[in-house]
């Protein structure tokens, strides 16, 4: 019984002691098996496989070992780490790597630089791992080597070109934005200038969403699907809210495997409103050109039917007609040359303040002395235009007679003047106001009437030079059109402004304002002179200095009803001398303008010789300050041409008058 159990403990035992053999072989082939594949692995990875001792001294040295350093194994192995691949620099760092290997089981990696047989040094990257005996001791190293000098070098090629790529974004004046699919990912400062957000508030923003007015959107979003790499215009939205023109020109290129999109904007903003001012200008020049074309072919109508009315009268006056149809053909001359002469008064007036060459003279006047002056015209004006239907108000303070105003008194009635003519031609109807406001430094004056009004969107060229409200060949009213122009310059020459209201069909009121400063001058009473008889003329001896034989014959035919004597002169030295032999000469009218000798000096000479002969110049120059050269030169009185013969005849014979009663 005793027997048969211990053989059966004996099965067990022996049973067991197989299990753990076949345990032990098949560890041992498992260690085998992987100790072949560490060999194979040592043999055919690129890394350097190298065994050390504590004291680093190679215990073995694999191929990539050989070819990364130069070394053969046999070279190798029993060599120390620091007399065969460690730099001088480096010759102390085994005692380094041993104490971390000691503090940190699980290894180390580091980036060192080695040395190669041939001296080539070369940059590796060390993967160390401490071999522990079953104590935990350390007892050697297991070291892999990957040489990094090829692709250091890249990295630092990449690195160079990115940090010039860098610099040069940086440096240029275009705002460069890269982006991948829409999304920032790079911006350099020029393009924080452009939009006025930073680099952080640009990155990983939708740069088409955040920086593309919605008008824009669709040509970039095709742009970028196109890889459209031509330069095109845009406007971008700033920060700040504002649109701004640029110029965008973009590329597609390949980047670290990936497509991304560059961009580079350029600030256009100044460059299109340039370009919208010289459109502008264009248009303004295309419009001065045709408002031109207009204004001449305006001009020459207005010249060419008083014209026509003075020339084709003229022919059909002869001998043979009536006395009285003769005389009404002759008014009608005499209404189209006015109308002429007041046209062309216009267009002198314009020309001189266009060239600068107008002279303003302010002097201390009473105000309701020269709107007494205006209100005369006015009416005279209103009877010749046959308006006698429209009721004229004018609302002037009688309690202001001593109010006075420094100005022009020439180019402040002429103001009113053009103000209340544009008013009479444009009312058919109904009335005309005219008065001022009395204001802390200026008098506003307005004239209001109840004409056709204009437009609200021709308002702002109605005072415009070349510009009619209605120019076209179908035109209700005459007229060149310069009128409101004149009036505008002469107002702002005299330190005042003009403006106006007005509703289409309902009237305009007309505002302009002069300087003034509440001081008064009494008004003066006009008393009315005793009339001097005309008769005074019949008898007289009167020298014609004049070059112009119809001049001549004209002012023959106007003294003739007085058979006065008439002296001839040709130019200023006949004046001279007819003057020298013929003692008796009651007076002269002296031309200006005549050949040899001008009327001025031969003016001079006469006057140096008799002071008291009466002289009145007479000249077309009604321009420049004409009279006041006359006064100076020493004539007494001034008249300009075409002649009013009622004016003459009465200054001929006031001056005659005094002549007399002097002597």
């Amino acid at each position: 019984m005793v027997k048969d159990a211990d053989n059966t403990n004996l099965e067990r035992e022996n049973k067991r002691l197989l299990n753990l053999l076949k345990a032990k072989e098949n560890q041992i082939n498992k260690e085998r098996f992987l100790l072949q594949k560490l060999d194979l692995f040592n043999e055919n990875t690129p890394l350097a496989v190298i065994e050390w001792d504590i004291d680093f001294k190679i215990t073995d040295w694999n191929k990539s070992a050989e070819t990364i350093f130069g070394y053969a194994k046999e070279e190798a192995i029993g060599k120390k780490a620091e007399d065969l691949i460690l730099s001088k620099s480096k010759k102390q760092i085994t005692p380094t790597i041993l104490d971390l290997l000691n503090q940190n089981k699980s290894g180390t990696r580091s980036t060192n630089e080695n040395i190669r047989k041939d001296g080539a040094v070369i940059l590796c990257d060390w993967y160390n791992i401490p071999n522990i005996d079953e104590n935990g001791n350390l007892i050697g190293i297991t070291s892999m080597a990957l040489d990094i000098t090829e692709k250091n070098k890249l990295q630092e090629k990449l690195k160079e070109s990115n940090a010039r790529y860098k610099m040069l974004s940086e440096l240029t004046f275009e705002g460069i934005l890269i982006h991948k699919n829409g999304i920032a990912t790079e911006a350099n400062s020029s393009l924080e200038q452009l939009t006025l957000y930073s680099r952080d508030e640009i990155i990983g923003k939708n740069v088409i969403d955040h920086f593309i007015p919605e008008k824009h959107k669709a040509l970039v979003l095709k742009n970028v699907k196109d890889k459209y790499s031509a330069p095109y215009e845009i406007q971008i939205i700033r920060k700040d809210g504002e649109l701004i023109w640029v110029e965008v020109e973009a590329k597609n290129i390949i980047y670290q495997g990936e497509e991304i999109r560059t961009v580079a904007m350029r600030d256009i903003q100044r460059r299109k409103q340039n370009e919208e001012k010289l459109k502008k200008a264009l248009l303004e020049a295309q419009e001065s050109d045709r408002l031109k074309s207009t204004f001449l072919s305006t001009i020459s109508h207005e010249l060419r039917t008083p014209l026509n009315a003075v020339i084709g009268f003229s022919d059909l006056i002869d001998e043979s007609m009536e006395i009285s149809e003769a005389a009404a053909l002759s008014k009608m001359i005499f209404k189209s040359g006015n109308h002429l002469l007041e046209i062309i008064n216009d267009i002198f007036e314009l020309s001189m303040l266009a060239d600068g060459t107008a002279i303003f003279v302010k002097e201390k006047h009473n105000l309701h002395n020269l709107l007494d002056e205006v209100e005369e015209y006015i009416f005279l004006e209103k009877r010749k235009m046959n308006k006698d239907n429209i009721n004229l108000i004018l609302k002037f303070d009688k309690l202001d007679s001593d109010l006075q105003i420094e100005t022009d008194a020439k180019h402040f009635k002429q103001i009113f003047i053009h103000l209340l003519k544009n008013a009479l031609k444009y009312t058919k109807k109904g009335t005309i106001e005219v008065g001022y406001l009395k204001q802390a430094k200026y008098l506003k004056f307005y004239i209001k009437d109840t004409g056709i009004g204009i437009a609200k969107e021709k308002q702002k060229h109605v005072f415009d030079v070349f510009r009619q409200l209605d120019d076209k060949h179908t035109r209700e009213y005459e007229g060149v059109g310069i009128g409101l122009s004149i009036a505008k310059a002469f107002c702002e020459n005299l330190g005042g402004e003009i403006s106006l209201e007005s509703e289409l069909g309902k009237g305009s009121t007309f505002y302009f304002t002069i300087p003034h400063d509440n001081s008064q001058i009494k008004k003066k009473e006009f008393t009315l002179e005793p009339a001097i008889n005309l008769s005074i003329l019949e008898g007289k001896t009167i020298l014609i200095a004049e070059d112009d034989k119809h001049s001549f014959e004209l002012l023959e035919l106007y003294l003739k009803p007085w058979k006065t004597k008439i002296l001839w002169a040709h130019n200023g030295v006949e004046a001279i001398s007819l003057f020298t032999v013929n003692k008796k000469i009651d007076l002269i009218l002296m031309d200006i303008k005549m050949p040899i000798l001008s009327g001025y000096d031969a003016t001079k000479e006469i006057k140096s010789v008799r002071p008291d002969i009466p002289i009145i110049a007479q000249t077309a120059y009604a321009i420049h300050n004409e009279e006041e050269s006359a006064i100076e030169a020493g004539c007494d009185d001034y008249i300009s041409k075409p002649i009013d013969w009622n004016i003459l005849v009465e200054k001929m014979a006031h001056h005659l008058f005094n002549s007399q009663k002097n002597n």
